[in-house]
């Protein structure tokens, strides 16, 4: 892939990406085969079995946190079975430019992030999704349609996978989880114009530390090409800033 150094040229897609939090659960019978990722096909197959219950508390605590009560025990086991764990090895895409988008992620551990490709075969990242966070191709998932950037795993990475048709049913059958997700699509929506006026308004340095507070530990899990495609800008000027910010420590 090639980095453009000027993403203000270019539209960024509204990727759905959510710090994150939640609940215990069991997830019964086979697992589809066909979500990007590895599924198991029984708990006991899936190494991060004892993991498991720490990931949807993960996930209860963040749609309590949002809709501000709690949920009732049977609403979530509703949504529970509505989602499957899966593992995504490094590398490896969990949506594919092109293809058919049909399922949102969250993000249990790991780093994802999402790419698209402009008209000069430049790609450009877009969205970057560690621990906690959502993130899919929106305008697939949604649409149903195909999907117009990659979103690809930076790290060996374990997730929670929600179809769009048990997205549909879970927003239908569970008002709680209507509510939540209705708070985080507008969230995404003003996070995504914040980042689009950030880019002509303020300058890369303030850009990258803006970027450091909300991902601590970006610098050293993500290369700094990618970094800087992020950024809008191109590697060397990441560079310049990084030196900088080190001279004035």
């Amino acid at each position: 892939l090639r980095f453009s150094p000027d993403e203000s040229k270019n539209s960024v897609a509204i990727i759905l990406q959510f710090q994150g939090s939640s609940t215990i659960a069991r997830n019964r019978g086979r697992i589809n085969n066909s979500l990007a990722g590895r599924f198991y096909e029984s708990e006991r197959d899936n190494p991060q079995f004892r993991q498991r219950g720490r990931m949807y508390e993960l996930i209860r605590n963040n749609i309590e946190s949002k809709i501000g009560r709690k949920m009732a025990d049977g609403d979530f086991d509703k949504l529970v079975a509505l989602t499957r764990p899966i593992g995504v090895k490094k590398k490896e895409r969990l949506v594919r430019e092109g293809d058919y988008c049909k399922y949102l992620y969250y993000i249990n551990s790991g780093l994802v992030y999402s790419s698209y490709t402009d008209v000069k075969g430049l790609a450009h990242v877009d969205q970057i999704a560690v621990e906690d966070f959502w993130i899919s191709d929106m305008h697939g998932f949604f649409s149903k349609k195909q999907a117009i950037c990659d979103v690809i795993a930076l790290e060996a990475t374990s997730a929670i996978a929600i179809s769009i048709d048990n997205f549909e049913e879970a927003c239908r059958t569970i008002p709680q989880i209507e509510h939540f997700f209705r708070i985080l699509i507008q969230n995404a929506y003003v996070s995504s114009h914040y980042r689009m006026a950030q880019t002509r308004m303020a300058d890369a340095g303030t850009r990258y530390l803006d970027l450091l507070a909300k991902y601590p530990t970006i610098s050293q899990r993500m290369p700094q090409y990618l970094i800087a495609s992020f950024l809008g800008i191109q590697p060397p000027s990441l560079s310049r800033i990084r030196k900088a910010l080190q001279r004035d420590k």
